[in-house]
């Protein structure tokens, strides 16, 4: 496990936000208008729980969040350990952002609301953390916060291929199961919402569509001529297949959302 020295350096690239590497984000600006779109949804949800309090968005990278918590009638505040994301957060919206939770130390209580979104899995050591900011929460407050779901389809049948397995940037890996009994066990925290998000209906019928196509090629193969009735048998397969996979994932996700969702969302209170 990197120590927090390690990760103090990690996390200051400048090009976290715009990298083309196997670390952060790819093109965050490209996406903003997605992540944005997100971060409303979010606020809407918190809102549903009570009126705007006083907000602290632990990891806030660029600050988008920030802005629209601001926006939304939020007091809000933000901790990110990147400098080049710090000053751009402050910048973008206008919050007050702390390199670490030592400056906020004394505000016991103080907090309606701390979000974390897509933080949990960079954490070295996540039940020391919370013991840290649990005790800055008003009683009563809110926790919500998102992170990958290893229980997807793809992390649980090809994790090489799962892009979020990338230590030392990711050390923590949850489903559902796990973060539920993570913040209300150590943490005792009672859980109102857990839920998939980002779902991917491409996830569920990959292999079972491949393996009908490999077969359906090897009739192809032997028998390629259209005036047999086996070389029809793999045309009408490709045509039906052009659509079932969108089908059978749908069904799939009718049964069990958690195997198509590519992260989670979770709502818990003090």
């Amino acid at each position: 496990m990197p120590d927090e020295e390690f990760l103090a350096q990690f996390y200051q690239r400048q090009d976290y936000f715009r990298s083309q590497g196997d670390f952060g984000y790819s093109d965050y600006e490209a996406k903003r208008e997605f992540y944005l779109s997100l971060f409303r949804d979010y606020l809407q949800t918190l809102n549903r729980h009570g009126s705007p309090g006083r907000l602290l968005d632990l990891g806030c990278g660029n600050g988008d969040f920030l802005m629209l918590a601001r926006e939304a009638g939020w007091e809000a505040y933000g901790v990110e350990i990147s400098e080049p994301s710090l000053r751009e957060a402050e910048s973008r919206s206008g919050v007050k952002v702390f390199s670490s939770l030592y400056p906020l130390s004394d505000k016991q209580e103080f907090f309606d609301v701390i979000t974390m979104w897509e933080f949990i899995e960079h954490l070295p050591s996540p039940d020391r953390f919370f013991g840290g900011i649990l005790p800055l929460l008003r009683p009563g407050g809110l926790v919500a916060l998102t992170t990958p779901n290893t229980r997807n389809l793809t992390a649980l049948r090809s994790p090489t291929l799962w892009t979020e397995f990338k230590p030392p940037e990711h050390l923590q890996f949850f489903d559902f199961d796990t973060i539920g009994r993570f913040l209300s066990g150590p943490c005792h925290l009672r859980l109102i919402e857990v839920k998939g998000i980002h779902r991917d209906l491409r996830l569920a019928s990959t292999r079972w569509v491949e393996s009908v196509l490999e077969w359906a090629s090897r009739v192809r193969d032997r028998h390629n001529q259209r005036g047999d009735v086996r070389w029809w048998v793999y045309a009408v397969l490709v045509r039906l297949l052009k659509e079932a996979p969108r089908a059978v994932s749908l069904s799939l996700h009718l049964l069990d959302p958690r195997l198509v969702s590519t992260g989670i969302f979770v709502l818990a209170r003090k």
